[in-house]
Protein backbone atom coordinates (compact mmCIF):
# COMPACT_ATOMS: atom_id res chain seq x y z
CA UNK A 1 0.00 0.00 0.00
CA UNK A 2 2.87 2.26 0.54
CA UNK A 3 3.65 2.08 -3.05
CA UNK A 4 -0.01 3.33 -3.92
CA UNK A 5 0.37 6.70 -1.53
CA UNK A 6 3.48 7.21 -3.01
CA UNK A 7 2.36 7.03 -6.35
CA UNK A 8 -0.42 8.99 -5.63
CA UNK A 9 1.36 12.00 -3.97
CA UNK A 10 4.06 11.89 -7.22
CA UNK A 11 1.35 12.32 -9.65
CA UNK A 12 -0.15 14.72 -7.83
CA UNK A 13 1.79 16.54 -5.17
CA UNK A 14 -1.49 18.35 -3.84
CA UNK A 15 -3.22 15.75 -3.52
CA UNK A 16 -4.00 15.92 0.47
CA UNK A 17 -6.06 12.86 1.37
CA UNK A 18 -3.16 10.56 -0.28
CA UNK A 19 -0.67 12.60 2.67
CA UNK A 20 -3.61 11.81 5.45
CA UNK A 21 -5.05 9.07 4.87
CA UNK A 22 -2.46 7.45 3.68
CA UNK A 23 -0.23 8.30 6.89
CA UNK A 24 -2.51 7.36 9.44
CA UNK A 25 -3.53 3.63 7.31
CA UNK A 26 -0.03 2.30 6.42
CA UNK A 27 0.44 3.55 10.78
CA UNK A 28 -2.67 2.05 12.03
CA UNK A 29 -3.88 -0.71 9.36
CA UNK A 30 -0.89 -1.82 7.84
CA UNK A 31 1.40 -1.12 10.74
CA UNK A 32 3.66 -0.04 8.20
CA UNK A 33 5.50 2.88 10.15
CA UNK A 34 8.01 3.31 7.91
CA UNK A 35 5.99 3.90 5.08
CA UNK A 36 3.39 6.19 7.55
CA UNK A 37 7.07 8.33 8.48
CA UNK A 38 7.73 8.30 4.35
CA UNK A 39 4.10 9.92 3.81
CA UNK A 40 3.81 12.46 6.30
CA UNK A 41 7.31 13.57 5.41
CA UNK A 42 6.42 14.18 2.40
CA UNK A 43 3.29 15.75 3.34
CA UNK A 44 5.89 18.69 4.88
CA UNK A 45 6.72 20.19 1.09
CA UNK A 46 3.24 21.34 0.37
CA UNK A 47 1.13 20.98 3.99
CA UNK A 48 3.66 21.58 6.53
CA UNK A 49 1.19 23.83 9.10
CA UNK A 50 -1.58 21.36 8.51
CA UNK A 51 -3.41 20.46 11.85
CA UNK A 52 -4.56 17.27 10.86
CA UNK A 53 -1.42 16.01 9.36
CA UNK A 54 0.33 17.21 12.30
CA UNK A 55 -1.32 15.86 14.71
CA UNK A 56 -1.01 12.26 13.08
CA UNK A 57 2.26 12.31 12.76
CA UNK A 58 3.39 13.35 16.00
CA UNK A 59 0.99 10.37 17.32
CA UNK A 60 3.15 8.34 15.17
CA UNK A 61 6.48 9.38 16.06
CA UNK A 62 5.41 9.79 20.01
CA UNK A 63 3.76 6.43 20.51
CA UNK A 64 4.65 4.16 17.90
CA UNK A 65 8.09 4.98 16.79
CA UNK A 66 9.30 6.61 19.92
CA UNK A 67 11.24 9.54 17.91
CA UNK A 68 10.41 12.46 20.62
CA UNK A 69 12.57 15.43 18.87
CA UNK A 70 10.03 14.47 15.46
CA UNK A 71 7.05 14.64 17.61
CA UNK A 72 8.11 17.62 19.73
CA UNK A 73 8.50 19.19 16.25
CA UNK A 74 5.11 18.01 15.04
CA UNK A 75 3.38 19.02 18.20
CA UNK A 76 4.92 22.22 18.42
CA UNK A 77 3.17 23.26 15.03
CA UNK A 78 -0.56 22.50 16.28
CA UNK A 79 0.02 23.98 19.80
CA UNK A 80 -1.73 27.44 18.96
CA UNK A 81 -4.53 25.87 16.90
CA UNK A 82 -7.91 25.94 18.40
CA UNK A 83 -8.37 22.04 17.87
CA UNK A 84 -5.80 21.04 19.65
CA UNK A 85 -6.19 19.11 23.07
CA UNK A 86 -5.14 20.72 26.16
CA UNK A 87 -3.06 17.13 26.79
CA UNK A 88 -0.79 17.87 23.78
CA UNK A 89 0.72 20.08 26.30
CA UNK A 90 1.51 17.15 28.96
CA UNK A 91 2.67 15.35 25.96
CA UNK A 92 5.14 17.60 24.95
CA UNK A 93 6.56 17.98 28.33
CA UNK A 94 6.81 14.32 28.31
CA UNK A 95 9.08 14.14 25.25
CA UNK A 96 11.05 16.64 26.23
CA UNK A 97 11.86 14.62 29.31
CA UNK A 98 12.28 12.13 27.31
CA UNK A 99 15.25 14.49 25.57
CA UNK A 100 16.88 15.27 28.81
CA UNK A 101 15.38 18.03 30.58
CA UNK A 102 15.45 17.42 34.18
CA UNK A 103 13.03 16.45 36.27
CA UNK A 104 12.65 18.79 38.32
CA UNK A 105 12.29 21.03 35.18
CA UNK A 106 8.99 18.60 34.58
CA UNK A 107 7.59 18.88 37.86
CA UNK A 108 7.75 23.10 37.51
CA UNK A 109 6.17 22.71 34.06
CA UNK A 110 3.09 20.41 35.14
CA UNK A 111 2.71 22.28 38.11
CA UNK A 112 1.90 25.75 35.78
CA UNK A 113 -0.37 23.18 33.88
CA UNK A 114 -1.90 21.68 36.47
CA UNK A 115 -3.15 25.09 38.01
CA UNK A 116 -4.09 26.80 35.36
CA UNK A 117 -6.26 23.76 33.75
CA UNK A 118 -9.70 23.33 34.00
CA UNK A 119 -11.16 20.05 32.73
CA UNK A 120 -11.05 17.88 35.25
CA UNK A 121 -10.01 14.28 33.79
CA UNK A 122 -6.94 16.28 32.93
CA UNK A 123 -6.31 17.62 36.34
CA UNK A 124 -6.71 14.06 37.14
CA UNK A 125 -3.86 12.91 35.47
CA UNK A 126 -1.47 15.69 35.93
CA UNK A 127 -2.00 15.22 39.66
CA UNK A 128 -0.96 11.29 38.90
CA UNK A 129 1.81 12.64 36.79
CA UNK A 130 3.08 15.07 39.57
CA UNK A 131 2.59 12.94 42.57
CA UNK A 132 4.86 10.03 40.29
CA UNK A 133 7.51 12.66 39.84
CA UNK A 134 7.73 14.00 43.25
CA UNK A 135 8.14 10.31 44.79
CA UNK A 136 10.21 9.60 42.75
CA UNK A 137 12.22 12.78 43.15
CA UNK A 138 11.88 12.75 46.82
CA UNK A 139 12.41 8.96 47.00
CA UNK A 140 15.81 9.50 45.63
CA UNK A 141 17.22 12.54 47.61
CA UNK A 142 16.14 10.67 50.58
CA UNK A 143 17.94 6.99 49.85
CA UNK A 144 20.77 8.89 48.55
CA UNK A 145 21.74 10.42 51.81
CA UNK A 146 23.48 13.58 50.33
CA UNK A 147 21.66 16.59 51.67
CA UNK A 148 18.93 14.92 53.82
CA UNK A 149 18.01 18.24 55.16
CA UNK A 150 17.24 19.29 51.55
CA UNK A 151 14.64 16.50 50.51
CA UNK A 152 10.82 16.69 51.22
CA UNK A 153 9.92 13.94 54.03
CA UNK A 154 6.50 14.00 53.01
CA UNK A 155 4.79 13.14 49.93
CA UNK A 156 2.98 15.49 47.02
CA UNK A 157 -0.43 14.89 49.66
CA UNK A 158 1.48 15.28 52.34
CA UNK A 159 2.13 12.02 53.58
CA UNK A 160 5.25 11.03 56.10
CA UNK A 161 7.45 8.57 53.93
CA UNK A 162 7.98 5.43 55.82
CA UNK A 163 11.47 3.81 56.64
CA UNK A 164 12.34 0.19 56.01
CA UNK A 165 14.73 -1.39 59.17
CA UNK A 166 17.93 -0.71 56.65
CA UNK A 167 17.14 3.37 56.87
CA UNK A 168 15.86 3.20 53.20
CA UNK A 169 12.68 5.17 52.59
CA UNK A 170 10.13 3.85 50.42
CA UNK A 171 6.39 5.19 49.61
CA UNK A 172 3.21 3.31 49.88
CA UNK A 173 0.93 3.97 47.94
CA UNK A 174 1.67 2.62 44.13
CA UNK A 175 3.27 4.95 41.33
CA UNK A 176 5.56 4.06 38.63
CA UNK A 177 7.87 6.30 37.47
CA UNK A 178 7.04 9.51 35.24
CA UNK A 179 7.30 8.44 31.46
CA UNK A 180 5.51 8.25 27.92
CA UNK A 181 4.16 5.38 27.36
CA UNK A 182 4.79 3.91 23.68
CA UNK A 183 4.66 0.54 22.27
Amino acid sequence: MYLRFENMTNYDPQFYQAYYFGGKYLNIVKDDLLGSHEIFKKSEKHFKMDYEINFNAGFLYAFELNWPKEAIERYTRILKNKKTPPYIKSILIKLKYQKGIPLQEVFSLLSEMHSAETDIYLKERLEIDLFSIRTELDLNCLNSKKHLNKCNRTDYYGKAYPQKIDGSYFETKDFTPFQLHTR
